[in-house]
Formats: C-alpha cells, sequence, structure tokens
C-alpha cells in the first residue's frame, strides 16, 4: 500500500485600494487598474479599482492525503 501526499499553497496578497485615480493617498505608489481572470457565472457587480502598493501577505502550505485505491 503507498500514500501519496500532495502539497497545495494559497498566497493572498492585501493592497489598498480606491475608486478614482484623484482619490490616490498620497505618497502611494502602486498600479493603475488590476488584471481580469476568466468570465464566471454569477450575479455580481464588476468595478473598477485603482491598487495601491501591497500591504502585507500570507502564505498557507497544507498537504493532502489521497485515498487509497
Amino acid at each position: 500500500m503507498v500514500r501519496i501526499a500532495r502539497w497545495g499553497l494559497i498566497n493572498t496578497l492585501f493592497h489598498a485600494s480606491w475608486k478614482d485615480e484623484n482619490e490616490r493617498p498620497r505618497g502611494e505608489k502602486g498600479t493603475k487598474a488590476s488584471g481580469r481572470g476568466d468570465r464566471i457565472i454569477d450575479k455580481a457587480e464588476v468595478v473598477d479599482r485603482y491598487i495601491g502598493a501591497q500591504r502585507d501577505s500570507i502564505s498557507i502550505r497544507y498537504e493532502h492525503q489521497l485515498p487509497t485505491p
């Protein structure tokens, strides 16, 4: 009986954001837009945001045991 472990990683980044370029906080550096992924079907409203410098991040590493055949 051989068990194979699968490892995963979830990485989350936190940034400040604002609606209008004129609202950019003083001294804030960052990008002027964010990228978009594949279109999904959801009842959500898409809003444009200006994204600032990264504030913090969290990384979670995990192990998932596969069932034995």
